[in-house]
């Protein structure tokens, strides 16, 4: 059996990498009561808290001082979607070449708000 990269690049303020080890999906069911190995493949985050979390714990492995509060401001309500698919596909529920977002663009630059 061939060894699968679970990393998958994310463009939230810059370019990121999401990346679940068994460390983090242990954390992400003790806090979030969220069994990713028991997922089925037509899962999808049920709402914002669920995807900011899931995102925060899957950007942590590069950025150790990031928060929740940090994520969340990061994230912009018109990518919902693109946020969606990627914690999908890094958490092995989407074919990378698959999907609604397959070949998309990230979504575009965040406006300046200082």
């Amino acid at each position: 059996m061939e060894r699968v990269n679970p990393r998958v690049e994310i463009e939230i303020d810059r370019k990121r990498t999401l990346y679940y080890n068994f460390k983090t999906m242990g954390e992400i069911k003790e806090t979030m009561g969220l069994d990713v190995l028991n997922l089925d493949e037509e899962w999808t985050p049920s709402d914002l808290r669920e995807i900011s979390d899931l995102i925060y714990y899957g950007l942590r492995h590069e950025d150790p001082e990031l928060t929740r509060e940090s994520v969340e401001e990061m994230l912009d309500i018109p990518n919902v979607e693109y946020y969606s698919e990627k914690l999908s596909q890094a958490l092995g529920y989407r074919d990378l070449e698959e999907g609604p977002l397959a070949g998309s663009s990230p979504p575009g630059p965040r406006p300046d708000t200082t």
